[in-house]
């Protein structure tokens, strides 16, 4: 293991922002993050606030192995809960609400968490020690204020999740779904990442590369949202211990709910906070929010994901 970490790098306001693996050379891109802190709606906004920063004018690279030194001595946070979600649930509007507050830290959708768990896919080696130090590393305490760490995993992280939860027994696990003909009418609107035929390996979605051909990209992205349905039904199933939230049950309901889960009181200034906040849309702050229009026609191909959904919902009133 390299035994040179370069000075700088002991400064918590440096942070591991980037993984690649080259010429059999696993290495980590650092940036400087100065007095930003992680208040926007996904980790990326907040790398293009720090690339404004002088000091990450020059591109910093190391060796892995300095991630895993640093994170061996840091003083950080341990995951309070990871949110695993289906997409355009309220993910995002749930972790803005926490990023509002002034003892939380909230690691929403962060690239280098799926960039290792990808890899995953190619070499299973080393990702365990590498993802937790990763964690650590983003979850460290930069101010004595903040003592509450919250991951919001990318929706196709659920496929990695018995991985996740053996890393980090301790933590909570929120699943947070939504009915999938909504999901579908939003992704169809404005596609993510795993909505897109061919963008994610597929695998991720119980799927190989022969049946990935044969699908139509709207009967692909069904199967995701009934694949995302049927793994909450069977992490729950096995572990009692986790929490499913609907969006369904509206906003307020997912907030107060998260909060008890991490055992907050309540904090009248916090919830006046939050109802500023949210007078705007969760992923584009500058914009004012709108309601969704949905269509009423429901397309064929999304009725399996709908009943997983409904028996997902069923199971649960029943718990």
């Amino acid at each position: 293991m390299e035994n040179n970490v370069p000075h700088f790098l002991n400064d918590p306001n440096w942070m591991p922002v980037q993984f690649r693996f080259e010429n059999e050379q696993a290495e980590i891109r650092w940036m400087y993050f100065g007095n930003i802190f992680f208040h926007e709606p996904f980790f990326d906004d907040t790398i293009i606030r720090c690339k404004q920063l002088p000091e990450n004018n020059q591109i910093v690279w190391t060796s892995i192995d300095v991630l895993l030194r640093l994170a061996d001595v840091a003083d950080c946070i341990q995951p309070d809960v990871f949110i695993f979600h289906v997409s355009r649930c309220g993910s995002t509007l749930l972790s803005q609400a926490f990023a509002l507050r002034q003892d939380c830290i909230v690691l929403s959708e962060v690239p280098l968490f799926d960039q290792l768990l990808r890899f995953s896919l190619r070499s299973d080696a080393h990702v365990h020690a590498w993802y937790v130090a990763a964690v650590r590393l983003l979850g460290r305490k930069r101010t004595m204020q903040k003592n509450i760490l919250l991951v919001k995993c990318d929706s196709w992280h659920v496929f990695f999740y018995q991985r996740i939860r053996g890393m980090f027994p301790r933590a909570a696990v929120s699943l947070l779904t939504r009915a999938p003909e909504e999901v579908f009418q939003s992704q169809l609107k404005s596609p993510g990442l795993h909505a897109v035929h061919g963008m994610l390996e597929p695998e991720l979605f119980h799927l190989n590369r022969a049946e990935l051909n044969t699908l139509h990209p709207h009967h692909y992205l069904a199967h995701v949202l009934e694949f995302y349905q049927r793994q909450f039904a069977e992490i729950l199933q096995h572990d009692a211990t986790v929490h499913l939230q609907d969006y369904a049950d509206g906003a307020d309901r997912l907030i107060a709910e998260m909060a008890a889960l991490l055992q907050l009181p309540q904090d009248e200034h916090w919830m006046q906070e939050i109802k500023t906040r949210f007078q705007f849309h969760s992923k584009r702050p500058e914009q004012k929010f709108e309601k969704e229009l949905h269509a009423e026609i429901i397309p064929e191909a999304i009725l399996p994901a709908i009943q997983a959904y409904r028996q997902l919902i069923q199971a649960h009133k029943k718990t």
